[in-house]
């Protein structure tokens, strides 16, 4: 559980801002998907140096065969969800 947590703080951290591709102007994270000033297309603007202390390329060779190697850049609402489908409908 303690692993979990850490696991949950280290996602939590990689994620800087929301970022509008167009113009630059940054948000904070919430749900939105639209600046408000040019109506360009935001993305999340991640904290490289956070990465770079957690994320290597042999851990992503080294994780699951599946999107879940890449967790790192994933929010935890993702996370939560899929933890929440699989135990949900178990794999046979």
């Amino acid at each position: 559980m303690t692993q979990a947590i850490a696991n949950q703080t280290k996602t939590n951290a990689t994620f800087r801002a929301l970022k509008c591709k167009e113009c630059g102007a940054e948000y904070e994270l919430k749900a939105m998907h639209v600046c408000e000033y040019c109506f360009g297309p935001l993305e999340v603007a991640y904290d490289y140096n956070v990465l770079r202390d957690t994320v290597t390329r042999e851990s992503i060779q080294k994780g699951p065969h599946s999107i879940w190697r890449y967790r790192p850049f994933l929010s935890e609402k993702a996370v939560y969800q899929e933890r929440c489908r699989q135990h949900a409908y178990p794999q046979l």
